[in-house]
């Protein structure tokens, strides 16, 4: 509440509210939020003008688009041509794409859960690590019957030990 201002000279009386009142102060303070939350929005809006005019200047779409080219060259995708895996020695097997050129991956008996689901037939593509140590992408799109594979080892990306000849 605020204070009046109250006087009078003889049958005349003034009173007036001095300040504002509790009405005027909260619509001041919610015009006040209302004005802060419209700076932010432009001030983030500015910040998203910014990010996306540095993602698209002409030097980074071409590293991109290099770093693209550069992973696809790693990346063999085709038929599963063999495939030997036990769950407690690992074991191995064998990508061709369909130029014919074939891709063997040794599996280790630490990564052998992941890679259960592989079978003779199915379609899958593995992107080698860029110095060669390893996978760094592996999926399995389909099995040889055309159905969606399952991965016996849960959801996930893939790292372990895995070695490719």
């Amino acid at each position: 509440m605020g204070f009046r201002i109250r006087f009078g000279v003889g049958p005349i009386r003034y009173s007036a509210p001095l300040g504002r009142t509790g009405a005027q102060k909260r619509a001041a303070a919610k015009a006040s939020a209302q004005r802060a939350q419209r700076r932010q929005g432009r001030k983030d809006s500015r910040a998203a003008d910014r990010r996306v005019a540095e993602y698209n200047r002409p030097e980074n779409v071409a590293a991109r688009a290099a770093a693209e080219a550069e992973r696809q060259s790693r990346t063999r995708r085709g038929v599963v041509t063999e495939c030997a895996i036990d769950p407690l020695h690992g074991g191995s097997f064998k990508i061709t794409d369909a130029d014919g050129d074939s891709t063997l991956a040794n599996v280790g008996p630490d990564a052998a859960l992941h890679w259960l689901s592989l079978r003779k037939g199915d379609i899958a593509e593995i992107t080698w690590e860029a110095d060669g140590s390893g996978i760094e992408h592996f999926s399995h799109i389909s099995r040889a019957n055309g159905a969606v594979p399952r991965n016996p080892a849960g959801a996930g990306s893939y790292s372990g030990t895995v070695s490719f000849q």
